[in-house]
């Protein structure tokens, strides 16, 4: 056990991460929304990015998720600055 963690802890100072890669870009997540904006519903929205609708879904909550962290600290600094 404190092998594999001095390992992880390595591969972390190297800029290596884990898990398995992101099966959506920024980019596709976009057009994603804009699809959704337009009215399109969630499962064409999924199939014309190439996805299956959970994934989509899981996309968009993550993003959003991200989103109003980043607004969140962003707030902070703001009134810490003032």
């Amino acid at each position: 056990r404190e092998r594999v963690i001095a390992g992880l802890e390595a591969a972390k100072r190297r800029g290596r991460k884990g898990g398995r890669p992101r099966k959506l870009g920024i980019e596709q997540v976009e057009t994603a929304r804009a699809l959704l904006a337009e009215g399109k519903s969630m499962s064409s929205a999924a199939r014309a990015v190439g996805v299956a609708r959970s994934t989509l879904d899981d996309s968009l909550r993550r993003t959003a998720l991200s989103e109003s962290i980043a607004d969140a600290a962003m707030q902070k600094a703001t009134s810490e600055a003032a």
